[in-house]
């Protein structure tokens, strides 16, 4: 069995915006078609202002769909949540350190400095996904707990970020590892 979506909870207030950012494959299309119910969940609900529209007959949905948007992150897992300006200053997943170095920069003047990360190896398969962190095999971080223990959502110092990385304080600060 392929898990496009996996253990994702996502709450979107009034006047916020939600990003879904990843590679091809990665589940971003299955989140959006089941959060808009084009997709019906294998488990787990949705809600909308607190009503479960999980089991809702699709008429009742579709006035619903009109007050939502989706313009279509890795192997399915959410792997950074933050603030929006926080987020792109200072990432703290190397997926989406990866995914920001590929976003060119407005300001000529820091363009110029912008480092490019390429991700190396293959996007793995959803259907035989590596052991533990599931980005580790494309990381520029990897260390040994990277292959055999699968990280969570992990709140960051002042609580109002969340990365699912072993490292996160690392990203973006300590020097790469080697390619290995």
């Amino acid at each position: 069995m392929v898990r496009a979506v996996d253990g994702v909870d996502v709450a979107v207030y009034r006047d916020e915006t939600l990003a879904v950012v990843g590679e091809s494959g990665s589940g971003k299309t299955t989140l959006g078609r089941t959060i808009l119910r084009l997709e019906q969940p294998t488990a787990g609900e949705v809600s909308v202002e607190g009503q479960n529209i999980t089991r809702l007959p699709q008429p009742k949905i579709r006035p619903l769909r009109a007050r939502m948007q989706m313009i279509f992150m890795y192997l399915g897992r959410i792997v950074e949540i933050g603030e929006t300006a926080a987020l792109f200053d200072q990432p703290r997943h190397p997926y989406t350190e990866a995914l920001l170095s590929a976003v060119a920069l407005p300001d000529p003047r820091r363009r110029e400095n912008q480092k490019r990360i390429v991700l190396e190896g293959k996007i793995p398969s959803p259907r035989n996904p590596p052991s533990g962190c599931p980005f580790h095999p494309r990381c520029r971080y990897p260390q040994p707990r990277c292959t055999t223990d699968v990280p969570v959502l992990t709140p960051l110092a002042g609580g109002s970020r969340l990365a699912s990385c072993h490292f996160a304080s690392l990203v973006g600060i300590a020097p790469a590892s080697p390619p290995g």
